[in-house]
């Protein structure tokens, strides 16, 4: 009998096929849930819709915001959650339970983003020429560490999104008043002529 399990074992492939097997299984499982972060492309102050399938009943993950300024500074923002019990998870529905935000914060992940390795959380991401690119923002989804100072593991999934402070559609226009100065954002589809200099 042991020779007959002995050979099956050392038959060529067989533990080549195993272990791509369990490969496999681990990699579906790792990419069975799904992230949607709504609006892909929108203005700073427009709501996020962000919402999370797949995850296991009750399941406690963690989830990310990272985005760098427009002078290179790593910002980021990490929030707890758990899916209820169909596995999926809505952060204008669901509360945040800890994190650097806690309660129901549909937003909560782009107002409390904070410089890495800053001490002053009110560094400034807004340079000039800020209202001509976008903030880009990528948010992760990750199992919850089982301590506070464990790294987060590898993202279950994850989406990307651009925030802009000015539409492009805005017609501009430079005002002075004595030493006043200051820029006047006229909205697409009004017709009004704006004179810079009263």
């Amino acid at each position: 009998m042991w020779r007959t399990v002995h050979a099956v074992l050392r038959t060529p492939g067989t533990p080549l096929l195993l272990r791509r097997s369990m490969s496999t299984s681990a990699l579906l499982a790792q990419k069975s849930a799904t992230l949607t972060v709504t609006p892909k492309t929108g203005l700073a102050d427009e709501l996020l819709d962000i919402k999370v399938e797949g995850l296991g009943p009750r399941e406690r993950v963690t989830l990310r915001a990272s985005a760098v300024s427009y002078r290179g500074r790593l910002f980021r923002s990490v929030a707890h959650y758990e899916a209820d019990g169909r596995g999926g998870l809505d952060l204008a529905r669901d509360r945040a339970l800890g994190g650097d935000f806690t309660g129901v914060e549909p937003m909560g992940l782009l107002w409390s983003l904070t410089p890495v390795g800053s001490e002053d959380p009110c560094f400034s991401q807004m340079p000039r020429g800020v209202m001509k690119t976008p903030l880009k923002v990528e948010v992760t989804v990750h199992h919850a560490p089982q301590q506070q100072a464990v790294p987060l593991g590898p993202a279950l999934a994850s989406a990307q999104v651009q925030r802009w402070f000015s539409s492009p559609e805005l017609s501009r226009a430079r005002l002075q008043a004595g030493r006043l100065r200051g820029v006047f954002l006229l909205p697409p589809g009004l017709q009004q002529e704006v004179d810079p200099k009263p």
